[in-house]
């Protein structure tokens, strides 16, 4: 077993009814479901020199 994370990353989503943050959340949720793997930690990851949200980061352990 190892440590490992995935970074997920927003995109920009036009003429859709959801928000960014709910394609983002549905994107993560899935990836772990098919994956069938055991979270560590969540992470917002941010922009370098601004306080915006660019995505997330899943900390989790590789079998």
């Amino acid at each position: 077993m190892e440590i490992a994370y995935k970074d997920f990353h927003r995109k920009m989503a036009p003429f859709r009814e959801e928000s960014l943050e709910d394609i983002l959340e549905n994107q993560v949720n899935q990836w772990i479901k098919l994956n069938n793997i055991q979270v560590i930690n969540v992470e917002t990851l941010w922009e370098r020199n601004s306080h915006v949200s660019v995505g997330v980061r899943v900390w989790y352990i590789k079998k």
